[in-house]
């Protein structure tokens, strides 16, 4: 799901490669009071599942921090399954609205509208809309040894 961040492109377990228009690359400057707003409209979201599965970066990654952050959309029946990330990796979900059901390694974690759910990213781990309607969550994909 949550692939890899590259300094300029995207490449997911989904097969999905998309370079990152310009205004996405956030980097961060000396000044901390420079503040950075997008707009979900603007972005193209990564699409897997026939159309079922949304993911919208957010703020990925572009090296300057170690971590991505996704607005992701679940239709009803919705699943997507991603391989494992870089060592270390920690993915941390809240779900906004719906039921998803979270599968990593042999544990089995069901989360409705305002769980949350820190788990390891860096083994196999997949995602399925389990409720009735549509399912809308954030993820935070950190890579505490991520140095570009």
């Amino acid at each position: 799901m949550v692939g890899m961040i590259g300094r300029n492109a995207w490449f997911s377990a989904m097969g999905v490669f998309r370079e990152f228009p310009e205004f996405l690359r956030t980097a961060v400057p000396d000044d901390p009071a420079v503040t950075a707003v997008v707009s979900r409209e603007q972005i193209a979201p990564l699409v897997g599942d026939n159309g079922l599965f949304r993911v919208y970066p957010l703020f990925p990654s572009d090296g300057s921090v170690p971590f991505d952050m996704f607005a992701v959309e679940m239709e009803r029946g919705a699943f997507s399954f991603s391989e494992s990330h870089d060592p270390g990796t920690v993915e941390y979900i809240h779900v906004f609205e719906g039921l998803i059901t979270v599968k990593t390694g042999q544990e089995e974690y069901c989360l409705s509208s305002g769980d949350s759910l820190r788990h390891r990213a860096d083994r196999p781990h997949s995602f399925h809309n389990s409720g009735g309607g549509m399912a809308t969550l954030c993820i935070l994909a950190y890579y505490p040894d991520r140095k570009d």
